[in-house]
């Protein structure tokens, strides 16, 4: 198994150290972060319970490791000689190197090879539609659908969770990810096409109901799982979340049997809340919401830049555990931690019972 280090390594990639033992055919070794800072920050909340080695010294950290993977992000402050810099001084010490689709895309040259992309074939995939069949394909298959309100909702903590619950089962899962490095647990990408915004919205939703068509039917798979890239709509009129689009393209290319939908911690939160975006994701996303996760992430709006940009406060794992829901009357929503163990067996269990009940098949 190769000896893996990441660069460069901030906050918002935390789940490839908390789910480090779910990676696939690499260990993880290394995070390299671009400043002591950061550093700091990611040893306080992990470096007691992980063997990673966290650290913003390049040459050190990758001593011991066999492959880095470059990545990208916008909040990521590196210009691209910066990042040649680091990628040259890999090669010289004799690692390989990999990189994530967007790293790809921000440094794309001729020299990168479309094996050293994760998961570039499915990337790639070209969806052909028939002109004279314009309607979705019924796949009867069980779809579970994870969505957000944003980022640092725990929704990929979410997807790996449930997708490995039901692996252990014994059930075949089709997982694509709402990270780009999903493939590093196994899963897949979702396809390029469902973010080409030259092409309608119809087109792609019709592309991505063929696509999944076909791949169920090649590969017939027990449960299908589908984490949505983004917010489903936006935050306010500054923060638009691109008007929840991709996850709108993913739910309405699939019949979902169920759906979680990832929020935000407030302390105190009224039913209605949550009522408002059960109908929002009910009759704009054609998607239930049966469970909600609760993160260890709250959001405000930064007032000096006029609320459009969120400041983000993350709290110990527990704390939506405290979450007041007011309001409640019968029916009312099915609140749970993925982050706590004893309430994520709860959730994974309600999953399952949902699943199950009245299927003789799953």
């Amino acid at each position: 198994m190769k000896k893996l280090a990441i660069f460069p390594f901030i906050y918002e990639y935390r789940e490839l150290i908390m789910y480090s033992d779910y990676i696939k055919n690499y260990e993880l070794t290394s995070c390299i972060t671009l400043n002591e800072a950061d550093t700091q920050c990611l040893r306080k909340e992990f470096g007691a319970v992980s063997s990673i080695r966290i650290s913003e010294e390049f040459d050190g950290a990758i001593e011991d490791c066999d492959i880095v993977l470059y990545m990208y992000n916008p909040d990521i402050l590196l210009g691209k000689e910066e990042y040649q810099n680091k990628i040259a001084r890999t090669r010289q010490l004799g690692k390989d190197v990999l990189f994530s689709r967007e790293c790809h895309e921000y440094l794309y040259s001729e020299e990168m090879k479309e094996n050293s992309i994760l998961d570039a074939g499915n990337w790639n995939i070209n969806i052909f539609l028939d002109e004279k069949v314009q309607y979705l394909k019924s796949i009867e298959i069980p779809a579970i659908g994870i969505m957000g309100l944003g980022r640092f909702c725990n929704k990929f903590c979410t997807e790996l969770e449930v997708c490995e619950f039901f692996k252990a089962k014994g059930y075949k899962v089709l997982h694509f990810g709402s990270k780009e490095w999903v493939n590093l647990y196994g899963g897949r990408l979702i396809p390029g096409f469902i973010f080409e915004r030259s092409v309608s919205v119809t087109t792609r939703i019709l592309k991505w109901n063929q696509y999944l068509f076909d791949v169920c039917n090649k590969e017939q798979p027990d449960l299908v799982i589908i984490g949505m890239p983004g917010g489903i709509m936006p935050l306010n009129n500054k923060i638009l979340n691109d008007y929840g689009e991709v996850p709108f393209i993913l739910a309405n290319g699939i019949k979902m049997d169920i759906g979680i939908l990832c929020a935000f911690f407030y302390e105190q939160v009224d039913e209605k809340y949550f009522d408002e975006y059960r109908n929002y994701c009910k009759y704009k996303m054609n998607c239930p919401v049966d469970f909600i996760n609760i993160s260890n992430t709250s959001c405000r709006f930064n007032l000096d830049s006029q609320e459009s940009i969120l400041e983000y406060l993350h709290y110990k794992n527990n704390i939506s555990n405290y979450t007041v829901i007011t309001g409640k009357v019968e029916g009312s929503s099915e609140i749970y931690n993925i982050l706590d163990e004893n309430s994520r067996k709860k959730l994974l269990t309600r999953i399952y019972e949902q699943l199950t009940s009245g299927v003789s098949v799953f």
